[in-house]
């Protein structure tokens, strides 16, 4: 049901608490909106606009964003997540909140079957903290118009305002439910900080291993009704991990994965070793997709920027680092030691710099992969491994410590399929925000080890806040998939 204006701002408003009200009281409708009154409708909407993915707003700051979805044949009533792309020549308007200036009309772009009928705008010259309205335009004026989507640009540096950022990982179809509550608690925006989809099955019925599953799979996902909704009302910073990019623990150099032998798929399954044990028998399969396109279709299917690593402002206290965590890494087998490296040293020169010379209050690194979580001795993907890439990363950790940026640095990962904090030395804190989706989750890993200490964890579904207040400073935050905080951890307070 379409509903009026002034109806649908006041449905709005009596829902809010504190908290949410700093993402929507700025929000005044613009011409041509047409908000629907429930999530069913909503996806409805966008599937029967031929956008079966939504219209997504990443990689948003206090100047640009991007603008990005995928075209497909317009579908009416209920479907399911997968429906055939369809080329379209598309363009957008773009119109600021209260603003008398003329709209803002991108050129024209045809999206192609190359990218699965993805496209991506670059939107610049926006202004800080702004609302706007987003409007699809399209050559064939047959297609039903899909809603207006709306965006607020984040505050300028010199703007202390209150913050509300949520992160979230491992992606699955059971994952809807928390979708819906992540999308009800209305945060600023949300890092999906990797293994969004798994190609390599992890509970799921299917693998994809090449250029149309990989493309496939991810409507599989974000074509479920929860996750095309959250994704197309908020803001998205979108990070890759193993799953989402190969396959589990890849790098650029893997040559394939361990799967079970009563999986293999006769035609498509390259298999060159295989063992038996306890849990049965494995075997090696080389039938996956490659660097190349894992990178390329990663970044068609998310608004991208140019680089894999990034980082942006939140007003004047808070700070966030995205890194790249596959694309540059050493093989994981390499012995370890100083030129053994996640980061490469472009990247890791860029991190150093930019948090030694960040004034921000608060300094959020976001890594795919632990640096502190403690995990089974024979893993060896991530700098908390100690045969992976720990050198790396407890020098990176021990400079925090020396140069005093430890005061008012957090790190925090995804992977994990728990929630937990822990702390390096005593100064450095790490927190990870566990699965989404029940049932990718798994047991914490409970261990022992020199200089790191486990004040939390926890086995159960959920995501992560940031959580700034101008007069109570940072606090880190712990939610179940209900919403519910199951843990808090002080960061950063006013001076």
């Amino acid at each position: 049901m379409i509903v009026k204006r002034q109806e649908f701002i006041k449905r709005i408003l009596t829902k809010l608490n504190r908290r949410r009200f700093l993402t929507y009281s700025g929000a005044t409708l613009l011409s041509g909106c047409t908000p629907l009154s429930n999530p069913a409708e909503t996806s409805r909407s966008w599937t029967a606009a031929g956008l079966n993915i939504g219209l997504r707003i990443g990689e948003v700051t206090a100047s640009s964003a991007i603008a990005q979805f995928r075209t497909s044949v317009p579908v009416r009533g209920i479907t399911g997540p997968v429906v055939t792309g369809q080329s379209q020549r598309v363009r957008l308007r773009i119109q600021a909140e209260n603003s008398t200036t003329p709209d803002i009309i991108t050129g024209w772009q045809t999206t192609e079957a190359e990218n699965d009928f993805y496209t991506q705008f670059v939107l610049d010259g926006l202004n800080p903290g702004t609302v706007y309205g987003l409007s699809l335009e399209r050559e064939d004026k047959n297609i039903p118009k899909p809603p207006v989507r709306y965006f607020k640009t984040a505050s300028s540096k010199e703007n202390n305002t209150a913050v509300l950022l949520a992160m979230t990982t491992c992606q699955h179809t059971s994952g809807e439910p928390t979708m819906r509550a992540l999308q009800a608690s209305a945060p600023d925006a949300v890092i999906f900080s990797g293994d969004n989809v798994y190609y390599d099955g992890m509970e799921y019925d299917w693998y994809a291993r090449n250029v149309p599953e990989c493309f496939e799979a991810y409507q599989k996902i974000f074509g479920l009704p929860a996750y095309r909704d959250i994704v197309s009302s908020l803001p998205t910073y979108f990070m890759k991990d193993d799953h989402d990019y190969r396959f589990d623990d890849a790098g650029p150099k893997s040559r394939g994965a361990w799967i079970p032998e009563s999986r293999i798929e006769p035609g498509r399954s390259i298999i060159t070793d295989r063992y038996e044990d306890e849990n049965g028998a494995f075997v090696f399969d080389e039938g996956w997709i490659d660097h190349e396109n894992g990178v390329r279709i990663f970044n068609t299917v998310y608004p991208s920027s140019d680089l894999p690593y990034r980082r942006f402002r939140r007003g004047k206290a808070v700070e966030f680092w995205l890194l790249e965590v596959r694309e540059f890494r050493s093989p994981n087998d390499m012995p370890d030691g100083p030129d053994k490296t996640i980061w490469g040293p472009e990247q890791k020169a860029w991190l150093m710099e930019g948090l030694a010379t960040s004034d921000a209050a608060l300094k959020c690194v976001v890594s795919p992969t632990p640096m502190v979580g403690l995990d089974k001795d024979y893993k060896n993907d991530s700098h908390a491994n100690k045969n992976g890439f720990m050198t790396e990363g407890r020098a990176f950790l021990d400079w925090l410590i020396e140069t005093g940026l430890a005061k008012n640095t957090v790190i925090l990962s995804g992977d994990r399929h728990w929630q937990y904090h822990a702390i390096y030395k005593g100064q450095i804190h790490e927190l990870c925000c566990g699965a989404a989706a029940p049932d990718l989750v798994l047991d914490p890993i409970v261990m022992s080890a020199k200089d790191v200490t486990q004040p939390f964890f926890r086995s159960g579904a959920g995501w992560l806040e940031v959580v700034w207040q101008p007069t109570e400073g940072a606090n880190i935050r712990l939610l179940d998939a209900n919403g519910k905080p199951v843990y808090e951890l002080p960061i950063s307070r006013p001076s």
